[in-house]
């Protein structure tokens, strides 16, 4: 979240993403609960990798910098 405001692109963050104090992950054919909070004292806020994105992609354009993607063109099979 940080390095969001620090660019100016955390605003949509803070009022949108979700926050919890643990998440839980399944591994070992079981669901295992991480407490975040009692490891680190933080907790951890849920926003989409897409969202970032386009938060990144509007605080470049209000800057008036130029963003090229690059990618190779591929025909449908």
């Amino acid at each position: 979240m940080a390095l969001l405001d620090e660019v100016s692109a955390g605003a949509r963050a803070i009022a949108r993403a979700w926050s919890t104090m643990a998440s839980s992950s399944p591994f070992g054919g079981a669901r295992h609960r991480i407490d975040m909070h009692a490891a680190t004292g933080k907790t951890v806020m849920i926003y989409g990798q897409t969202e970032v994105t386009l938060d990144l992609m509007n605080a470049r354009k209000a800057a008036g910098l130029t963003t090229r993607l690059r990618g190779r063109r591929r025909q449908a099979a």
